[in-house]
């Protein structure tokens, strides 16, 4: 057995196999806190250091600007030396830089520009207006289509060809315009940096050659998250040599509404057939009772290589699942656990991003400082904003900031609330607040308007029908208005402001991936939230939906608390839905159970127990019989 070298004697041993791979096909499949950035890391030191690899012949990507710049600053003081560069980026910055060096042999203009999301869609809606397509036809429903068909490598050209049902029948007319209108402009939105990398080392193999022969070593990151564009982008470049490594774990695949395919682990072996496939199984994040905890969830999922996660962390606590009367108590519970441990090193994570809306409202009443991730506060999101606009002007229509607003959502649905609400509005008091939001939502046909069929409008939709959970609390659209005014300017750290370690995380399961808390609480652990109910008629969306619960569950360091409500107020009704099966799936031996009420006959009574018997009903629906596992 050769020596080990000593940049690598710091690793495990199951760590010091992958990161001396020299040559060859290499799958390094990573278990959630198992170092799998130390082990590409140290393995591109190893190559430089040890194995006279240059700098210059090694190529790393990530998946994230931030990812890449802190793998580069490992790599740096790994080798003690800011000289030896590899180069380390995304797919898409990579392809950027490449293309402007050879994209003029596929006729691109060296000085491309590139669109983002917004430029995308203005030059979509002078397409559909040119085509005179109908409202229902927005730029950002057809942005979605034709990302995934350049995700897919589906080209303008070809789309016809896949067309189905009147929706795609119209993509496939935008299509070839929209390229055709970006060609004019000298630009190519985010897709096609992909798209052309990949068509030009296709139809040019000499330039495909250049790159196999200018990186003879590749990594690859977070490989589950690839989609067709990027395995094939992959494939190509590592044709000749063969030396393509990538790191990846299909129990943490949670992108598939990106276009990403975890299938793309399973189709190197065949693409690939001298595979070598390590396993990096040691946990250094979580303790014993939450990796124990988190196998038992994804353990029932069937399309996943099974990784024997272990750690040796101490044993810790036993995960804690908490039945909360409703989503009040439910946050109510997390506030005083965060007070009586007092470790702010903590995050709440949930399904979706309207379930924030109760929590904010909580943590901003009780004082304590939070910090969104990945999103808007609850009533800074601009659908929250545009349906309190629409009310506002019920009561004062002089409001010249409100009717900016409806103006800039289409004067057509202006016109609508003006004939069928806003005249009437001396009456607007005979209504409840969540009366006029549904009448608001109906006569300017506003979830229309939201619905551009992308999973983000889904979300927006989502946040307008929570709004309603708020406004049947109140009587009176006055009093809703002055309450929504008052809890947003409850003075808290801008957002935006550097971290600070007295602020909770909010943020959804899917902005988790990649973070760590000492103390995490998954709340919604219900049947329709968590799984979602869009995936409980599907088996391949509810295996995503466990790993997902999977991910979160494993940013779990010290602490970790699954909640769930015996009824919710969610989407402006009250919702009695069955606990989550991935919190039945969790032996009873490793939870403990905790609530602050017995339901008794339907109803629910304040008491000091803090465990249920076996026998109440919450007990009877955790057992594991319960959903037919044994």
């Amino acid at each position: 057995m050769s020596p080990i070298p000593d940049i690598l004697k710091e690793l495990n041993p199951q760590q010091q196999r992958a990161a001396a791979h020299l040559n060859g096909p290499a799958l390094v499949v990573a278990g959630p806190g198992s170092g799998k950035t130390r082990v590409l890391t140290h393995r591109v030191a190893n190559l430089i250091q040890n194995h006279n690899i240059s700098p210059f012949q090694i190529l790393a990507i990530t998946f994230t600007n931030k990812a890449s710049g802190e793998m580069k600053e490992r790599i740096f003081e790994l080798l003690g030396s800011k000289q030896s560069r590899p180069a380390v980026g995304t797919f898409h910055s990579m392809c950027a830089r490449w293309l402007r060096v050879d994209g003029m042999q596929t006729g691109l203009d060296r000085n491309f520009i590139i669109y983002d999301e917004s430029d995308s869609e203005q030059a979509l809606k002078q397409v559909i207006k040119t085509l005179n397509l109908p409202e229902k036809f927005t730029p950002s429903s057809a942005k979605y289509a034709i990302s995934s068909a350049k995700n897919a490598l589906v080209s303008a050209a070809d789309y016809p060809k896949y067309a189905h049902g009147f929706f795609q029948e119209q993509v496939a007319k935008v299509y070839p315009l929209y390229q055709k209108l970006l060609v004019q402009n000298h630009a190519l939105d985010f897709d096609d940096l992909l798209f052309y990398m990949v068509d030009l080392l296709v139809e040019q193999p000499k330039i495909l050659k250049k790159y196999q022969e200018k990186y003879s070593h590749i990594l690859i990151d977070e490989y589950q998250d690839t989609n067709q564009a990027q395995y094939i982008l992959s494939k190509l470049l590592a044709q000749a040599h063969q030396n393509l490594f990538v790191v990846g774990d299909v129990a943490q695949a949670i992108y598939s509404w990106r276009g990403a395919d975890y299938r793309n682990l399973n189709n190197l072996k065949k693409d690939f057939p001298k595979l070598i496939t390590y396993e990096l199984e040691q946990n250094y994040r979580s303790t014993v009772n939450i990796i124990s905890a988190a196998k038992e969830v994804i353990k029932n999922n069937r399309h996943h290589l099974k990784l024997n996660l272990w750690t040796s962390n101490p044993q810790g606590e036993k995960v804690v699942l908490y039945t909360a009367a409703d989503e009040k108590d439910e946050a109510g519970y997390i506030i005083k656990q965060l007070e009586k441990d007092n470790d702010w090193n903590a995050a709440v994570l949930y399904r979706t991003n309207a379930q924030s809306r109760a929590l904010e409202e909580m943590f901003m009443r009780a004082g304590v400082p939070y910090r969104l991730v990945g999103g808007l506060k609850f009533y800074e999101r601009q659908e929250i904003k545009d349906i309190l606009a629409y009310l506002t002007l019920l009561i004062n229509p002089n409001d010249s900031v409100a009717k900016e607003r409806i103006l800039g959502i289409g004067k057509r649905r202006a016109v609508k609330f003006e004939q069928e609400l806003a005249l009437g509005r001396n009456n607007f008091n005979d209504n409840s607040p969540l009366e006029l939001i549904n009448e608001v939502v109906r006569a300017v046909d506003y979830f229309n308007y939201l619905d551009k069929g992308t999973p983000e409008s889904q979300t927006k939709i989502e946040n307008v029908k929570e709004l309603r959970s708020v406004a049947t609390n109140f009587d009176n659209l006055g009093d809703f208005l002055e309450n929504v005014a008052l809890v947003q300017d409850t003075h808290f750290p801008s957002q935006d402001a550097p971290p600070n370690h007295n602020e909770v995380i909010l943020t959804t399961l899917h902005s988790a991936k990649g973070l760590e808390f000492n103390h995490v609480f998954i709340v919604g652990m219900e049947e329709s939230l968590l799984p979602h109910s869009r995936s409980l008629s599907n088996p391949d969306q509810l295996e995503e939906e466990r790993r997902l619960c999977y991910v979160g569950m494993t940013r779990a360091k010290k602490r970790l608390h699954l909640t769930h409500a015996f009824k919710r107020l969610y989407f402006g009704s009250i919702q009695c839905n069955l606990i989550s099966r991935f919190a039945s799936e969790i032996p009873r031996e490793l939870l403990e159970e905790r609530s602050d009420y017995h339901p008794t006959n339907n109803s629910l009574t304040e008491s000091n127990s803090s465990n249920l018997g076996n026998d109440d009903p919450i007990s009877q629906i955790l057992s594991r019989d319960y959903w037919g596992l044994e």
